[in-house]
């Protein structure tokens, strides 16, 4: 199994699992979770079918669409945006707001990459 492709995903879930208060956190070489959940389309998007067709998959965490901070995170991923596609690299953003907010968040600021709805058990993703 070529573990190399999840690294960006491992390093970002990693600060984010550090930030909930998970006792150990994610090493490079560990599995990436396989979570699914609603796209800004309203499709349903399992991140196992993401990584079997990229070489990487960077996927970033907001608290809500439409604030300040968060925009300011996924206009940097849009303006890098073709500089991780070079890379063989997707870019998936996850929150837990709505379908709804996550189509108006793409189409104001033109996020060209997938914003996907969940709300994440964590019990589930480190067992």
């Amino acid at each position: 199994m070529n573990l190399l492709p999840r690294l960006f995903l491992f390093i970002l879930m990693s600060s984010f699992f550090a930030a909930i208060g998970r006792s150990e956190s994610l090493k490079v070489g560990d599995a990436a979770p396989v979570v699914s959940g609603v796209t800004d389309s309203g499709t349903t998007l399992n991140l196992a079918d993401v990584y079997k067709d990229h070489t990487y998959t960077v996927v970033f965490f907001y608290p809500k669409a439409l604030t300040g901070g968060c925009t300011k995170q996924a206009c940097a991923f849009r303006d890098s945006y073709e500089k991780y596609k070079k890379a063989g690299a997707e870019v998936i953003g996850i929150s837990g707001d709505d379908a709804a907010s996550h189509k108006a968040f793409a189409k104001k600021y033109r996020l060209p990459f997938t914003l996907l709805s969940m709300t994440l058990n964590i019990q589930a993703l480190i067992m």
